[in-house]
């Protein structure tokens, strides 16, 4: 680095030294804003990189409320087809046992081996053959 100009007249002088500060500071100034400039690149691309981030929680985060709310109105299906079935079978016992289903299943007790499959197969068996025997004559069975 050179030495600060020894000056005899005041304008000249002054113009010596302030372009000796210049040439002095400029090496100085670039290399702080090149450090600068690569400290804010560097936190530019983290600022990026957790954007891209988010963007991809954010997009599971979607996927997974979108799924949720299909299980909701799944969900909502079978309960309206549950509480279906439910009143078709209090109509349906009502109609052909002459009986509420409530009082029916306070009267009936069924065995802890009742195995509801062959019952049902059973029941259907039994009601298929009815069906078969066509219509009845009531007057005949008195």
């Amino acid at each position: 680095m050179s030495e600060v100009p020894d000056c005899l007249s005041g304008r000249s002088c002054l113009q010596s030294r302030l372009d000796f500060v210049r040439r002095s500071a400029a090496p100085i100034d670039r290399a702080r804003e090149e450090e600068q400039i690569a400290s804010l690149t560097r936190q530019l691309q983290e600022a990026r990189q957790q954007a891209d981030e988010f963007s991809t929680e954010l997009s599971d985060l979607n996927r997974r409320a979108a799924e949720m709310r299909d299980a909701r109105a799944a969900l909502e299906v079978q309960r309206a087809e549950a509480q279906a079935r439910q009143t078709f079978v209090h109509e349906n016992c009502q109609s052909e046992l002459g009986q509420a289903l409530e009082d029916l299943a306070r009267e009936l007790a069924l065995p802890d081996d009742f195995d509801f499959e062959s019952s049902h197969a059973r029941v259907e068996e039994l009601r298929t053959r009815l069906d078969s025997f066509g219509a009845v004559n009531m007057m005949a069975l008195e």
